[in-house]
């Protein structure tokens, strides 16, 4: 026998142990969703068998109620309006203060449940959000400590290190919420490739690329490290053991890309000089015979 979407969601309030008292009286649409997911987390801890039919179910109008918690709150109306005498059905209302359709509210603020909301994925698929952090490379090298501040005022505190920034981390917040965060990185100086070697560019001027030079870069903990650029350097250098950290006390490799920097509003004794460097370069080809 087919089961009804009522039927549906009454076992989802039975099985959840779901308070209707409760939830009639909520204020609005995010207050009904927090307090569903609450349930739901605290059913699927409690569950041992998750492949049956009920927990099928379950799973379906909890994702319908994510993306919409008014199915929730319709259908606990609607048995409350069930219980009254027909003749006072129509002239029925909710009482001052309580949850308001979506319908009725939407020329009010956007939902403002938490801060980087673009940054925040619904997947139907898993049981808690999934709160996307921007964080530069050099911020994950330093293994910090990171709070976020939800509009709601829940905060969120987690570590991210070199060696856990790739892993989606389950974090409760302080509101005993739980959240998937994932890290993504947004760096515009350094990059990581497929082995974690650590990437970055350098600009060289031109005459120090030729002849050998000792530059400095920043590096990601802030420190100033000296590099040799041997002469006539002008695509990568790679350096071992100094890239991104992958184990404690191991490295992987630092990959310099050198940007040549050409040299701009030359005076006319460095133009003479270019000519004469121009014409022995010719010279010596005619030599080779090439």
């Amino acid at each position: 026998m087919r089961v009804t979407q009522a039927e549906r969601v009454k076992m989802f309030i039975d099985e959840l142990n779901i308070d209707a008292d409760q939830v009639y009286n909520m204020t609005n649409k995010n207050e009904i969703l927090e307090y569903a997911r609450q349930k739901y987390i605290e059913y699927v801890k409690n569950k041992k068998v998750k492949d049956d039919s009920i927990f099928k179910t379950i799973n379906e109008v909890w994702s319908g109620i994510r993306k919409d918690p008014e199915i929730l709150f319709s259908f606990i109306l609607k048995n409350r309006e069930a219980e009254l005498p027909k003749a006072n059905r129509s002239s029925y209302k909710n009482p001052t203060g309580s949850y308001r359709s979506e319908v009725a509210t939407k020329s009010k603020a956007k939902n403002t449940k938490t801060i980087l909301e673009e940054f925040i994925i619904q997947d139907d698929n898993t049981i808690f959000d999934k709160i996307i952090v921007p964080m530069t490379l050099g911020e994950i090298y330093k293994s910090n400590k990171k709070v976020i501040v939800m509009k709601n005022r829940d905060v969120l505190e987690f570590e991210v290190t070199p060696y856990n920034f790739k892993e989606d981390m389950q974090v409760l917040s302080k509101n005993n919420m739980f959240y998937i965060v994932s890290i993504k990185v947004n760096d515009t100086k350094w990059w990581l490739d497929d082995k974690m070697n650590l990437h970055t560019t350098v600009s060289v001027p031109l005459y120090d690329c030729m002849l050998g030079c000792i530059t400095a870069i920043e590096y990601l903990d802030g420190e100033i490290m000296k590099i040799d650029i041997p002469s006539e350097t002008y695509s990568t250098i790679k350096l071992s053991g100094l890239g991104w950290p992958v184990k404690p006390n191991r490295k992987t490799d630092l990959v310099l890309h050198i940007n040549v920097d050409f040299p701009k509003n030359i005076s006319e004794y460095e133009r003479e000089i270019l000519k004469t460097l121009q014409k022995i370069e010719k010279v010596k080809r005619n030599n080779l015979g090439t």
